[in-house]
């Protein structure tokens, strides 16, 4: 259920507890392991549990995962009759040229009775809370390969009739199984010498963590903490001490690099000290964009941080935004509202509460 790579089982042993093992067993849909991914997530959460400078079980969000177990993967492959095409793939022959044939299979096939009940009742359980298909590979985030990006992920917004609902699920679960066949993904395993290893891809099914503002929904902040800080950008700051990359709304955009918008970078050891000197460039380098996940489309959209930047949408609006006095007199020399005049800088945040 949790994986063969040595260094990781190790490290279950110490941290993970027989009521721990069982509690992900409650949560498996199918047979198999839960990959990598998964794996990673619950091992960082035990391992904090247990770190005594911090209360972390008061701290840490329930995670309220779901688990579809890696034979799923096979099973679907069986099922419909794509079993030679894949051991076809694993050939040096058939390597590329199989893989983009089953790939597009794979997005077209059906999933075995037993499975799909078990889907349901996953589903009628997180009713229309909106959810995240995650990939989670054997492979993925095993020690020394990061896979990061290679594989898909997919937001599901729960919006609609359940049977709306379920076939928004199982075309997640579809695509993401099929990325399993993408060329990146591929190339990279031939790289890293894993071409002919065994890659079932399973699955994390997680709540979206958020509110509903409006017809939106996101949280107020995401993002991604990193234990060594590449961009040192100010003599004596130590790389070991880590960073954060947080945004307002969803995390992708602190995850996945996006051209001219950018995250809040926070040097876990000076966090009050911005990448950039000039103060004309704290709105430049500044996020101008959130993504958010739409309600009423049922939808994933990117949308200008402006339009999503009020009271009525967003608590504590002053943690994450400073006024812009710039914009404010343009707009003022205009006769428009100067009221909306924000730049996300997170500085209260960091300075003025525990965070």
């Amino acid at each position: 259920m949790i994986g063969r790579e040595k260094r990781i089982l190790a490290l279950v042993k110490e941290y993970f507890t027989l009521e721990d093992l069982v509690e992900i067993k409650k949560r498996l849909i199918g047979t198999g392991f839960i990959g990598g991914k998964s794996v990673g997530m619950l091992l960082a959460r035990n391992i904090l549990r247990k770190d005594p400078a911090l209360d972390w079980q008061a701290e840490l969000e329930m995670h309220d995962s779901f688990y579809i177990g890696s034979d799923i993967f096979y099973s679907y492959m069986v099922q419909n009759g794509w079993w030679k095409l894949l051991m076809a793939q694993k050939t040096d022959e058939g390597y590329f040229e199989v893989a983009r044939e089953l790939k597009s299979k794979m997005l077209h096939g059906v999933f075995p009775d037993e499975i799909k009940e078990q889907f349901q009742l996953m589903l009628e359980y997180y009713g229309q809370a909106p959810i995240i298909v995650r990939s989670s590979s054997l492979l993925e985030d095993a020690f020394g390969n990061a896979f990061a990006g290679k594989y898909e992920s997919y937001f599901c917004i729960s919006q609609g009739t359940p049977e709306e609902r379920y076939r928004h699920f199982e075309e997640a679960v579809r695509k993401i199984f099929a990325s399993t066949m993408n060329e990146d993904a591929l190339t990279y395993r031939l790289q890293r010498g894993m071409a002919n290893q065994d890659e079932q891809m399973a699955l994390l099914v997680q709540r979206v963590s958020g509110s509903h503002r409006g017809e939106y929904f996101f949280p107020g902040l995401a993002g991604v903490g990193l234990s060594y800080n590449t961009f040192v950008w100010q003599k004596g700051m130590d790389p070991k001490a880590g960073m954060l990359r947080i945004v307002f709304g969803l995390g992708t955009r602190a995850v996945n690099r996006v051209e001219n918008d950018y995250p809040r970078i926070v040097a876990l050891d000076a966090p009050l000290v911005k990448p950039y000197a000039k103060q004309a460039d704290i709105k430049r380098f500044s996020q101008h964009e959130a993504d958010v996940l739409n309600l009423r489309d049922n939808e994933f959209q990117t949308l200008p941080t402006a339009d999503l930047l009020s009271e009525d949408l967003v608590e504590h609006l002053d943690l994450i935004v400073e006024h812009d006095t710039a914009a404010a007199d343009y707009l003022r020399s205009v006769g428009r509202d100067t009221k909306d005049a924000w730049i996300i800088t997170f500085d209260e945040l960091l300075s003025a509460t525990p965070f």
